[in-house]
């Protein structure tokens, strides 16, 4: 009797537990769903950053008064090194009517790395610090370099994955300001 009773109970245990887990994972897969991730045609999702230049912070709100070029890079990636003197000649030549940020997925990168890569390529534009990966894991940032082209309505209407050809990336680039 006295195995019977232990056995109950510890069958009950391993139910409630099981019931706890469930609820848990229940709960996650709620929030991952209310969780906004970025498509084309969706908004884009908001954040807050801190810039590499001066430590303070960005915060990116879909509140645009134009359209805007989010690049996710890191130092040590060969195509970000081609796509970064395009970015700067672009910027220079269109800032008045659009925004750059660089975004550095500092998880997998040095704050030292990054901050020497924005130096030498002479980065005038905004670079934001990802330090836990948040913003490009909402982003669904697989490869780098990855560019999100966003509207004035703070819309994704394109993303590329990997470096972007330069009269690609400009063209695409004329096409949020027309």
């Amino acid at each position: 009797m006295r195995k019977w009773i232990i056995s109950a109970l510890l069958l009950s245990v391993a139910i409630i537990g099981i019931l706890v887990f469930n609820g848990e994972e229940e709960a996650r897969s709620v929030a991952l769903r209310n969780k906004m991730f970025a498509e084309i045609g969706g908004e884009a999702p908001t954040f807050t950053l801190k810039t590499l230049q001066n430590n303070e912070i960005y915060k990116f709100d879909n509140d645009l008064d134009k359209p805007m070029i989010i690049n996710f890079w890191a130092s040590w990636c060969g195509p970000c090194k081609l796509e970064a003197p395009e970015l700067v000649k672009l910027y220079d030549k269109y800032q008045p009517d659009i925004e750059i940020v660089a975004i550095n997925i500092t998880a997998e990168d040095s704050l030292k790395s990054a901050k020497k890569f924005a130096e030498t390529y002479g980065f005038q534009f905004p670079v934001l610090m990802d330090e836990d990966a948040e913003v490009s894991d909402a982003y669904i940032v697989q490869a780098i370099p990855t560019t999100y082209f966003i509207d004035k309505d703070g819309m994704i209407v394109d993303k590329v994955l990997g470096s972007v050809e330069p009269e690609v990336l400009e063209k695409k680039l004329k096409g949020l300001i027309d």
